[in-house]
């Protein structure tokens, strides 16, 4: 298991590129709206990021990993899967090279189709 801190005001990015979803805490009916590719998140609280897999593809080549936790988007504090989010800043150039590396990968592992799923 890999584990890593997040301190209150930490930032995060929306890294999913078909976004990820935040469910509104406060609201009476457990809101949930769509955050894009790319949306700023604010790390509401101290807290751990307990990366335990939480799917498997391919025999376990695979692995889809991340806990919930809770950010700030604009006014609403909510919950995401953090396996969707990353420090690492979404719009710039470099991190389109990470994106495409991880991309080429899957598509080496024949997993490319079924990951963007």
């Amino acid at each position: 298991m890999y584990c890593q801190d997040l301190q209150a005001g930490d930032t995060l990015y929306v890294w999913n590129s078909d976004g990820t979803i935040l469910q509104d805490i406060k609201s009476n009916d457990s809101t949930v709206i769509l955050l894009d590719y790319g949306t700023l998140l604010t790390v509401t609280k101290n807290q751990t990021r307990n990366n335990e897999a939480i799917l498997r593809i391919d025999g376990g080549n695979l692995n889809l990993t991340g806990s919930i936790i809770e950010v700030r988007y604009d006014n609403l504090i909510g919950y995401v899967f953090d396996g969707d989010c990353s420090r690492v800043d979404s719009s710039t150039d470099e991190s389109m090279k990470h994106g495409m590396k991880f991309l080429h990968f899957l598509e080496q592992k024949g997993l490319r189709e079924s990951a963007l799923l």
